[in-house]
């Protein structure tokens, strides 16, 4: 099946099941065709033709990714995940935190994979900022092995030791008349206060709208607590510039290296266009003349107190 088909299937199924579990459980076969080299190579291209693409602003706030598909039912991308250089796969990559009404289904397409734990969906509140996280599942997603996360079930992911990519299928837990509204440009302007409306009527979860204010959670001193998301990722919005430009496509490009990628008169063509980025085209000329792709790292450290969550730290607070 060639790789417009598979995206086309793709959406025919999201259309013929209104259960999304299901969904997501049916279209698994067809994530698994879109792991293979051939379809890597065909959106690797595919994103750097699109000129938004091409010239983006990355931060660190994300994740090196390629976009597949998107829809107002549904969203596919590959999701690079780069090591850190001490290799520490004890150390958490981020926090404990949750999609809010999303559906996560994930096959580890290239590298070892990740460890990961769940939670109960049931954060208790206790005093102050203090919570009690009950952990529900302590397992490695193993490369070529699938992985759900429920709608606003706390997950954490651990560091990989190589660079791990990831294909992704979102989508809300539910079908609602209300998907289609998400990015239409007669409602962003207004959707600050909509969402605010909409969590005063309490009525938010009920139609696939985040909570007004979204907590995510840490281990620290053998007790868990929470922060506000935006609190935690504030610091890592700000950060952005040719540097960061340079290492997220970086670490796309050897994504697309270690895939296998080829093809010499597609690279000629983008290297040679006025219209490419500098950092773009820094990757794209290791890729034409074959040249290995340094090895790229992420953060070594994370926006809590004590700069780190480890594995043990996380199984004694909340076992």
């Amino acid at each position: 099946m060639n790789a417009d088909k598979l995206i086309d299937s793709l959406r025919k199924l999201s259309n013929d099941f209104d259960d999304r579990r299901q969904f997501h459980e049916q279209a698994k076969s067809l994530l698994s065709e879109m792991s293979k080299p051939e379809f890597i190579a065909y959106i690797f291209e595919k994103n750097l033709k699109d000129e938004k693409y091409l010239k983006r602003a990355w931060s660190t706030y994300e994740i090196p990714f390629l976009y597949i598909d998107e829809t107002n039912q549904f969203y596919t991308k590959f999701h690079v995940f780069p090591p850190i250089k001490s290799r520490d796969t004890e150390k958490a990559a981020n926090i404990v935190h949750h999609h809010n009404n999303y559906l996560l289904t994930s096959l580890t397409v290239q590298g070892p994979g990740y460890h990961t734990m769940h939670f109960s969906k049931e954060v208790e509140e206790l005093e102050g900022d203090k919570v009690k996280l009950t952990l529900t599942k302590d397992f490695f997603h193993d490369n070529m092995e699938f992985s759900l996360v429920d709608s606003y079930e706390p997950h954490i992911v651990f560091n990989m030791n190589k660079l791990t990519t990831t294909l992704v299928l979102w989508s809300p837990d539910q079908k609602h008349m209300t998907d289609g509204l998400r990015n239409h440009p007669l409602v962003k302007p207004f959707k600050k206060p909509l969402v605010t409306l909409i969590n005063a009527l309490n009525i938010n979860r009920v139609i696939g709208v985040s909570d007004a204010k979204v907590y995510q959670w840490y281990v620290q001193d053998g007790k868990s607590l929470r922060i506000l998301e935006e609190d935690y990722f504030g610091m890592y919005k700000a950060v952005l510039g040719p540097e960061i430009d340079e290492f997220f496509t970086q670490a796309v490009s050897l994504f697309a290296q270690q895939s296998g990628y080829e093809n010499p008169t597609f690279l000629k063509a983008k290297i040679d266009d006025k219209n490419t980025p500098a950092h773009w085209k820094k990757w794209l000329g290791y890729l034409l003349e074959k040249k290995t792709i340094p090895e790229v790292f992420g953060k070594e450290e994370i926006n809590v107190p004590k700069k780190k969550i480890t594995r043990e730290e996380v199984r004694l607070a909340c076992s």
